[in-house]
């Protein structure tokens, strides 16, 4: 369908979030964080920490409580750092709109 093609026009990662957060009007609950993986998009799994045990490094294991697993590809997802500077980043934007 024509209507499920957004053309983005922003040449840079940031313009491009807030034309996205424009146009199709989303808003703080609409955001669904580690609920989709990063390499297939399939809907996450949250899997224990004793599950995540040697899947995910020693240094991760020992500083996260939370863990999602892919059911397709088996990536392991935490909320560290990177996701945290993601979602600051998606929450000032929104703030804006």
């Amino acid at each position: 369908k024509r209507e499920d093609l957004l053309v983005l026009t922003a040449g840079d990662p940031v313009g491009q979030l807030e034309e996205v957060i424009r146009r199709l009007k989303i808003t703080r609950h609409h955001l669904h964080p580690l609920s989709r993986c990063g390499q297939c998009n399939a809907v996450l799994d949250a899997i224990s920490r004793d599950q995540a045990l040697g899947l995910v490094p020693e240094h991760v294991f020992h500083t996260q409580e939370e863990f999602h697993q892919c059911p397709r590809c088996g990536q392991v997802y935490w909320p560290g750092s990177h996701h945290q500077g993601i979602m600051a980043r998606v929450l000032e934007k929104l703030s804006r709109e």
